[in-house]
């Protein structure tokens, strides 16, 4: 999902929401940033803006359903995000 200017967005999956928080779309910059952070191994303070690590184009085609998955560094993890929103990162 993207905006008109073309910033991709996602929804958070359940799991990572509180019980009385609303599912509404977010920056996929937002959401993959909070779950690189999320490993412990990075301050948010120290991860840039996405289209550092990843072809923001790319990563929206993935999230519109055109591709599969994409997979790109940021800060020494490698992340996976895939059709369905999901996101996997791990620590290099």
């Amino acid at each position: 999902m993207s905006s008109n200017d073309g910033t991709p967005y996602m929804i958070r999956h359940e799991s990572d929401l509180g019980d009385d928080e609303w599912i509404s779309p977010e920056p996929a910059d937002d959401v993959i940033t909070d779950a690189v952070v999320a490993t412990g191994a990075v301050d948010a303070d120290d991860v840039d803006d996405l289209s550092t690590y990843v072809d923001v184009s790319a990563l929206a085609a993935v999230l519109d359903g055109e591709d599969e998955q994409i997979t790109f560094s940021v800060e020494d993890h490698e992340v996976v995000v895939a059709s369905d929103g999901s996101i996997d990162v791990t620590v290099e």
